[in-house]
């Protein structure tokens, strides 16, 4: 199926406005959950997701076939994956853990999405849609990933109030780390168990902020008058919260659920690799030009080393089933283009798989995606075409009026949130 979906970003102090004004939109009063969310980083070749026993569910009839389309996807591609337990606050403090095996969980897989697309009364790639697949009350998915050669890369919550109106679904959502304010990050390959007391738990962004995500699902992807009548429904309802949210485009490149390909067959990292020099620097919070001039996500601490794809392509073997092709990424060593280190080891970043699924507990350096194009290149590097890595240009520090929660206009800031989370 596919998932069509607009994203905004809500600060903190606005949350109880938010659910106001969305409660007399939709009718309804706000569904509050929560779930813990596993981020699993797929092997370094593609080998598919068999699973001999599925657990049947009245949830969903077709069970098996999505698994078997499950499969097929990643038979092409490796990629992160999500799982989803939902879980109450009376879970958290307990002394005994979940054993998440036993419990019915969610899996899902997004894949990277298209191009931006222009939508009739709507700015182009606003409205972002992908391919998504969501296996629900699933056993064993512990196992059956592990056996798959799926190792945990993140351990997060997702606290978030739903609401519903004809087929779209809203949500309004934050995640957190299940770990005190102030422990440093764990390295740990299995999930926390059992959870700290709910109070204590640590927000992914330290500025507090939310994600606003408005989505319709399109069951028969197949069907372009389907996709198009979506489309012109979350544009709709787009227009009828214009003046309350702005809902953003951020460039596709955020959401990429692939895993990276080495020339060995394994995994090029998780991302990001650690470089040799911690910085002393301070707190620098850069502007993101949403629109697509430049790109940045910001951290604080040590310079880092980012796996940047570089596409290449591998046709499946003759006779080994996989007639579609699949992208091979390699990673470019940035370290000629580090600038001087300005970050703190405390900042969690990640969006993307809803969201590049990478390690949110590692990422602290400031980077910027140049688009090709740009004119402006420091040191006199020229651009590359959607992947090119550059120290970002002069800009505000944190702090200014265009720093993210202060936007004055489109595009004046972003928050350092887990956007590939929305993958």
């Amino acid at each position: 199926m596919y998932e069509l979906s607009l994203l905004a970003f809500v600060d903190d102090k606005d949350v109880p406005a938010s659910l106001s004004v969305l409660s007399g939109l939709c009718s309804q009063s706000p569904w509050e959950s929560i779930h813990r969310v596993h981020f699993l980083h797929g092997p370094g070749r593609p080998t598919g997701m068999p699973n001999p026993s599925p657990t049947p569910t009245n949830q969903q009839k077709d069970v098996p076939a999505l698994w078997k389309e499950l499969d097929r996807a990643l038979g092409r591609q490796s990629y992160h994956l999500q799982l989803r337990y939902e879980v109450s606050k009376a879970d958290f403090g307990k002394a005994d853990g979940m054993d998440f095996n036993a419990a019915p969980g969610i899996l899902r897989w997004v894949d990277f999405p298209e191009p931006a697309q222009a939508v009739p009364g709507a700015e182009k790639g606003v409205v972002m849609q992908r391919k998504k697949v969501e296996i629900w009350g699933q056993k064993n998915l512990h196992s059956v990933l592990a056996g798959n050669s799926y190792s945990l890369t993140s351990d997060q919550i997702e606290h978030g109030y739903s609401f519903f109106r004809d087929d779209i679904e809203i949500c309004l959502h934050r995640y957190l780390l299940p770990r005190p304010q102030g422990q440093p990050p764990s390295n740990a390959t299995a999930p926390t168990n059992p959870l700290p007391p709910w109070d204590s738990v640590t927000n992914v962004d330290d500025l507090q902020h939310w994600m606003l995500v408005v989505k319709l699902h399109v069951l028969q992807d197949n069907k372009p008058d389907e996709v198009r009548k979506a489309q012109e429904q979350l544009v709709a309802l787009k227009n009828e919260l214009d003046g309350v949210f702005q809902f953003e485009v951020i460039d596709r490149q955020f959401f990429d659920s692939r895993v990276p390909l080495a020339d060995d067959g394994t995994t090029t990292g998780e991302g990001w690799k650690k470089a040799e020099h911690p910085s002393e620097g301070g707190n620098v919070l850069q502007d993101l030009d949403i629109q697509g001039e430049e790109k940045i996500t910001r951290e604080r601490g040590h310079t880092r080393e980012r796996d940047v794809p570089q596409q290449d392509v591998i046709k499946g073997e003759e006779g080994d089933g996989r007639d579609v092709e699949y992208e091979k990424e390699e990673a470019e060593d940035l370290t000629k283009y580090a600038p001087e280190p300005i970050m703190d080891e405390n900042i969690r970043l990640a969006l993307i798989t809803e969201v590049s699924a990478l390690n949110w507990e590692a990422m602290d350096r400031e980077v910027v995606i140049w688009t090709e194009g740009e004119d402006d290149e420091p040191n006199g590097q020229q651009a590359e075409a959607t992947y090119g890595i550059h120290p970002s240009p002069p800009g505000p520090s944190a702090g200014g009026d265009t720093a993210a929660g202060h936007r004055n206009s489109p595009g004046a800031g972003i928050p350092s949130l887990p956007l590939h989370m929305l993958r």
